[in-house]
């Protein structure tokens, strides 16, 4: 089954603070705990903030980056940060 239209929900107790136009850092306020992000992991945690699919988010490291394979890159990214806690699935769309 495919995941590529999943939507993510970010937990309220995540702050994203983008250091500058390209990396960032998550503190998660209930764990303490801090995540540095760099370009790419950026831009997908900002488009997880504007509720964005994992297939529009792997269309959009296809336009940006030149990126092999970027719906397995923004799925391991996503399972990672569903791994630490910081977002958690709300839906799926079958194809």
């Amino acid at each position: 089954m495919s995941v590529a239209h999943t939507h993510f929900q970010i937990d309220p107790d995540i702050i994203y603070t983008p250091l500058d136009d390209r990396e960032g850092v998550l503190l998660h306020l209930k764990t303490q705990r801090y995540y540095s992000l760099n370009e790419t992991g950026s831009l997908i945690w900002q488009h997880l903030q504007k509720n964005k699919s994992l297939a529009e988010i792997s269309q959009t490291l296809r336009e940006i980056y030149e990126v092999e394979n970027p719906s397995d890159f923004a799925r391991e990214f996503v399972a990672d940060l569903r791994n630490e806690g910081l977002v958690k699935q709300i839906s799926k769309e079958k194809e």
